[in-house]
């Protein structure tokens, strides 16, 4: 009751602000998305008790955020927290913003591990509710805060929940419950939003508007297959032409759909991408119609003949990316993925089916229909589907229930001789069934290779690694764990080529940047091939950057630093981040692009069909992302000879990988122009380290005391935690004038990605603009677009612009 009532005096008080509301709405999510503060004005707040605030760009989330720095008082035990007033908005479904609350130096470490936050709010007849119980928040970390009105406690017993909002109070108080020490604070709060149900506070397009807007898209996809079949009869192949009807026919049978279950905004968004994706075909129709010369041929790779050489997939002397989906279709659905432009699909045969020959045939229908669409396939093996009689008659797999509760895609434990048992029979059944098809490539062990650390061990095994570590068990436990699953994959694989050997064995590990359970470097070196499941986290949307793609570019390239001759397979890419709409089709060429030059060889794009997957935005309800990146794949594949050797190339110098800021130095290196790799201790301990000119290491980083040893003879070059990318990207330019790093062309440009080879007397290089504003850049000599065949002597590169050149 303390608590309420100090909430409910914060609340009272306050003087008036000006209302800072961004009313922008998200069309595709079926969702009104209102931003009530974009943390961009100190002004808008006022701070209970002493405190200081400002406006700080410290967010992935947004360009803006609030830099809160507060003052715990142990002896006047009260409240400290900030207010916004004059909201006056409708009660949202849901409150959603980002908190990162982080200790100052003379605060005892960990103790904002017992943070404790309140969220009040007060509705315009004085109405009051609190968040209780109250959230624990993580320390030093961006921690997603999100709360119901109507599920929020009234300040008072028989007090009445809030009609509307008209402020909202974010704060703690200083009792012992929520601090163990006093002292100076600080805390990031992210931009504010509220969540309503699609047309509660935005307008929404009704039925006549979807139906008039249909009809138009209707008659233009008309005159675009009228066009078309023009060129065909000609002798034309026509595939680009193609892959927009074809995307087009599959939107305009999921848009009735869309508009049946209530996402009017949505739908009509969908039926504008699919007018603009119309118009732009007919008018290259036309342009072919009146110049031969304006046509683009596109010969589809064989699928049915792939050889895999030192990590790159061959259609005869011709190399091929593989891109395509992931997820559950039949025939039907092939013929359409074919007809997009794509060339690859990755299902999956769960485990609990595999004693059902209806099962089996069915699987081998779906590979003779992928193999008659020429498409290649690769097939997750799925160990999460184990059925419940497994576990009944294997007691070992999950000895206390523990594992199937805490995680769905690793539920079995990897010791368990029984549920080793339970895999050597399914995969005796299924491998020797499908490794003859022709367009076939390889298997997919787990999906999401994510293994927490639970008590699922015997302990006499955990014994002898706690004696490495006897004062720090949960290291010692972290590296049981990663022992443990590192030894049961090199069984499964072991286990697989028993009945097959030529085809590529990997996994599917998260995309983050650790590896929960196992070590990313050594299932590089346990596995014939290096698999992926992908997350673009952050969009940066607002940021400093147009797109921020560094951590897929970190996994990427460090896969392709532990072995550059090894496939990397990205099973389950989830290519547009949940929640965001309009993906458009500049940003989409621009993502796939950047796998591409990375060495993404194979890429399962997360997920085919609509109703698999109709959550906010996903990649299979927006058409002018599948569109682009069917786009982007042709485009790769006609050029694919040229692509390849960007991802061959060895590094002039090396980063460490490790240290809290390695992203914010790998930024500043992918900027110089200058090709790099990655270096484990593992790689310095072996000696690698003398093939660069010099390693860069971030002055937090864990080196080995052996790696520092091996370390003496090579140039090392120190980088603080404390700078900025851009006082990075200088010092790293020193120093690679320093050591005589060399490139066959270098811009020195912030913001501008470029790589570069020579062969055969001709220079290639890509260009990729990652800032928010152009750059110009100039070329010694004239340069042809490999993509367009125009040619230049300098060029303006727009934001999200990519190019690729041959001088």
């Amino acid at each position: 009751m303390k608590v309420m009532f100090i909430l409910a005096l914060i609340l009272i008080c306050g003087g008036l602000f000006a209302q800072n509301v961004n009313y922008n709405t998200d069309p595709m999510s079926g969702r009104d998305i209102v931003t009530i503060d974009d943390c961009s004005k100190v002004a808008d707040w006022t701070y209970i008790s002493k405190g200081k605030l400002s406006v700080s760009d410290f967010t992935y989330y947004s360009k803006h955020s609030l830099l809160w720095e507060f003052t715990i008082d142990k002896y006047r035990n009260s409240v400290v927290g900030l207010v916004k007033n004059n909201i006056n908005m409708p009660l949202p479904e849901q409150i959603y913003f980002q908190f990162y609350p982080n200790a100052h130096k003379d605060v005892h470490p960990g103790v904002l591990r017992q943070f404790k936050m309140y969220i009040g709010i007060e509705d315009s007849k004085g109405n009051r509710v609190v968040s209780f119980p109250y959230f624990n928040i993580n320390d030093c970390q961006w921690n997603g805060i999100s709360l119901k009105p109507k599920e929020m406690t009234p300040f008072a017993y028989g007090a009445k929940g809030i009609e509307d909002v008209k402020s909202i109070f974010i704060g703690t108080q200083e009792g012992a419950a929520e601090w163990v020490n006093g002292g100076k604070y600080s805390a990031y709060i992210g931009p504010i939003n509220f969540v309503y149900s699609e047309g509660q506070y935005f307008p929404q397009k009704t039925h006549e508007e979807i139906s008039a807007l249909r009809e138009t898209a209707e008659k233009k996809r008309d005159i675009l297959k009228e066009k078309l079949d023009a060129q065909i009869a000609k002798g034309l192949t026509c595939k680009y032409e193609l892959s927009a009807l074809t995307c087009i026919d599959l939107f305009l049978g999921y848009n009735k759909s869309e508009e049946q279950e209530g996402h009017l905004n949505r739908a009509y968004t969908q039926l504008e991408d699919l007018i603009k994706i119309a118009d732009e075909n007919i008018a290259r129709l036309d342009a072919i119609e009146q110049d031969l010369k304006n046509y683009v041929e596109y010969v589809s790779p064989n699928m049915n003949n792939i050889k895999i050489i030192d990590g790159v997939c061959y259609d005869g002397l011709r190399p091929v990316f593989l891109t395509g989906y992931n997820g559950w279709g039949g025939p039907n659905d092939f013929k359409i993925m074919r007809d997009l432009g794509f060339n690859y699909y990755a299902p999956e045969f769960p485990t609990y089916a595999y004693k059902e020959p209806e099962a089996i045939r069915g699987t081998k229908a779906n590979f003779e229909a992928l193999r008659e669409n020429n498409l290649a396939v690769t097939i997750l093996l799925s160990p999460h589907y184990a059925g419940g009689e497994a576990f009944e008659k294997y007691p070992d797999m999950d000895r206390n229930s523990a594992r199937r509760i805490a995680n769905v895609f690793m539920p079995f434990n990897v010791q368990s001789e029984g549920f080793r048992e339970y895999m050597a029979d399914y995969i005796a059944t299924l491998v020797p069934a499908i490794k003859d098809f022709p367009n076939f490539i390889g298997y997919d062990l787990i999906n999401e290779f994510w293994y927490d650390m639970l008590p699922d061990f015997s302990y006499e095994s955990f014994v002898k690694v706690m004696g490495e570590h006897p004062k720090d068990p949960w290291t010692a436990e972290s590296k049981f764990t990663k022992y443990n699953t590192e030894e049961f994959l090199k069984w499964y694989r072991a286990e697989v080529e028993k009945y097959d050997k030529d085809h590529i064995i990997f996994t599917k590990v998260i995309g983050f940047g650790e590896v929960l359970g196992g070590d990313r470097e050594n299932i590089s070196e346990i596995l014939s091939a290096n698999g992926m499941d992908q997350v673009n986290h952050w969009t940066d949307d607002d940021g400093e950057f147009a797109y921020n793609l560094w951590q897929q570019c970190i996994n990427l390239d460090s896969y392709r630093s532990f072995d550059p001759n090894k496939i990397i397979q990205d099973g389950e890419y989830h290519v547009i981040p949940f929640g965001k709409p309009n993906f458009s089709k500049k940003k989409m060429e621009f993502v796939m692009w950047n796998n591409f030059v990375r060495g993404k060889d194979l890429n399962a794009i997360w997920v085919w069909g609509r109703d698999i997957e109709n959550t906010a935005n996903p990649f299979s309800a927006q058409p002018m992302a599948v569109y682009a990146a069917a786009k982007a794949h042709m485009d790769v594949n006609r050029v694919a000879d040229k692509v390849v050797p960007f991802a061959k190339q060895k590094g002039e110098f090396a980063i460490f990988y490790g240290g809290s800021e390695m992203q914010k130095l790998y930024t500043a290196a992918d900027f110089t122009g200058v090709n790099f790799d990655f270096i484990t201790n593992k790689m310095i301990e072996k000696g690698k380290a003398k093939e660069y000119k010099f390693i860069a290491i971030m002055d937090d980083a864990d080196v080995s005391k052996e790696a520092m040893e091996a370390l003496k003879d090579v140039n090392v070059v120190k980088f603080k935690t404390s700078a900025t990318g851009k006082s990075l990207f200088g010092s790293l330019k020193n120093s690679i004038d320093k050591y005589g790093c060399k490139s066959e062309i270098r811009f020195n440009k912030w913001g501008l990605e470029s790589r570069s080879y020579s062969f055969d007397g001709k220079t290639y290089f890509y260009v990729m603009n990652y800032d928010r504003k152009p750059i110009d850049i100039s070329f010694p000599k004239t340069a042809k677009d490999l993509l367009t065949g125009k040619e230049y002597d300098k060029i303006k590169v727009d934001s999200l612009d990519f190019y690729l050149f041959e001088m």
